[in-house]
């Protein structure tokens, strides 16, 4: 229990150091945890300003209270937690008090078809998220990680034509099942591709917050050329429709109404729902203190 403790203890520091510094004292942390808080304030954080995503062609705005990392510092971070960094990778997110993060991904593997929405049937897509992530914990556990669990949708797949993005929250729970977190999972399509945009936070955060993931959405953008809506003849298409796309994104194991067996390491869901259960459990140990 008390190495579970110092760990979260030093991840602590990863999310509120420099919010927080003015708190804290040197002789309250080890060596190790020393190089995590000089390592986290040798990153470039920007703040209050609108980023360019080259990745995506896209423009990120952040907003206030808000800190963020791209390109290189992003992936840095990205490693940091993970133990290795996903390509992909373009965008980090944090509120200043270490409470939520975004993750911002793209994929260019072409424009996305959406007319294959109506193949997702949430009950069985559920029922298959579950299945996969009940099969990462086998090696979560091997790693010495604490298991986590899918509890059902707090949202449900959702397709909002007017903005070209599907988006969906998942609720889950850590080993100790004491109050449940969330994934909140958005895909943003564009002409080449599609970003995921990942907020980790816990559920009375998601429900009773001041910050609606709508509003999160918003703050990025592709820039004209490279919209959904900017489509044109010859584009490269995606070897998948929506529906599957929407199953491997979301964690599930197998998808029978397109026979799509998910690998999940190439998705990095694993790493986003271990990254939620963090995310609750320095909140909840901030406030205790």
């Amino acid at each position: 229990m008390k190495q579970i403790f110092s760990f979260f203890l030093l991840l602590l520091t990863i999310f509120t150091i420099p919010a927080y510094a003015e708190y804290f004292e040197e002789e309250e942390y080890s060596e190790e945890q020393l190089k995590t808080i000089r390592f986290y304030e040798s990153l470039d954080w920007k703040a209050s300003e609108t980023l360019e995503l080259p990745q995506s062609n896209a423009t990120l705005r952040i907003p206030e209270e808000f800190a963020a990392l791209t390109g290189d510092d992003a992936r840095k971070l990205d490693t940091f937690w993970n133990g290795a960094s996903y390509a992909r990778v373009e965008a980090i997110i944090k509120s200043d008090d270490g409470t939520d993060a975004l993750l911002f991904s793209y994929e260019n593997d072409g424009y996305v078809s959406i007319d294959d929405w109506e193949q997702i049937d949430p009950k069985e897509l559920l029922q298959s998220i579950r299945d996969g992530t009940e099969e990462s914990n086998l090696a979560r556990k091997e790693n010495g990680i604490s298991p986590i669990h899918t509890i059902g949708w707090v949202e449900e797949p959702y397709l909002d034509r007017e903005t070209n993005t599907v988006h969906w929250v998942t609720e889950l729970e850590d080993e100790e099942g004491v109050i449940p977190f969330v994934n909140a999972t958005a895909l943003k399509l564009g002409r080449r591709g599609y970003e995921r945009i990942v907020w980790v936070t816990d559920k009375p955060s998601f429900l009773y917050g001041d910050t609606e993931f709508s509003s999160l959405l918003s703050m990025f953008d592709y820039q004209t050329g490279d919209r959904y809506a900017d489509y044109s003849h010859g584009d490269k298409i995606a070897s998948y429709g929506i529906a599957a796309l929407v199953a491997t994104s979301a964690g599930a194991k197998l998808l029978k109404s397109t026979g799509l067996l998910l690998v999940l390491k190439k998705f990095g869901v694993y790493i986003f729902a271990g990254f939620s259960a963090i995310i609750y459990k320095l909140k909840a140990w901030f406030k205790r203190k």
